[in-house]
């Protein structure tokens, strides 16, 4: 079994090694040109990206905001396993902004109309609604 590893490794590490190493050599031949002409550029995007956000703190008018029941909701849903968790997190984190929990909401819907579906009686209701396939 050890024996088995050991043959492993080596098939791997070798030749990823041995990339790493013409890799590098490419490197020192070219005189590091190649990073020369990648970093310039690179810090100037990253400046450019600074005096934008600059600009817009400068510009915009933070100050007491107030909240009413005017105001409209913002929904963001998703399915399950596909980052929202993350999202809600990071928003949440923001101290202006309120995320409620999570809800099974979309597959709850889905699983309802899928059993609407079956139902005749519920289905002709749907459609006269306006609620048929494409929905």
């Amino acid at each position: 079994m050890r024996r088995g590893l050991h043959r492993l490794f080596l098939l791997i590490a070798l030749p990823v090694g041995l990339l790493c190493f013409l890799a590098y050599q490419l490197l020192l031949d070219s005189g590091g040109s190649c990073m020369q002409s990648v970093v310039p550029s690179t810090l100037k995007i990253a400046d450019s990206i600074s005096s934008s956000t600059s600009q817009i703190e400068r510009s915009s008018t933070f100050g007491n905001f107030s909240y009413d029941n005017t105001l409209p909701l913002i929904f963001i849903g998703g399915f399950p396993r596909s980052g929202t968790t993350l999202i809600r997190a990071m928003l949440d984190a923001h101290p202006d902004i309120r995320c409620g929990e999570e809800t099974r909401l979309l597959p709850r819907i889905l699983g309802m109309r899928a059993h609407w579906k079956n139902e005749k009686v519920e289905w002709r209701r749907l459609i006269e609604a306006g609620v048929d396939d494409e929905v």
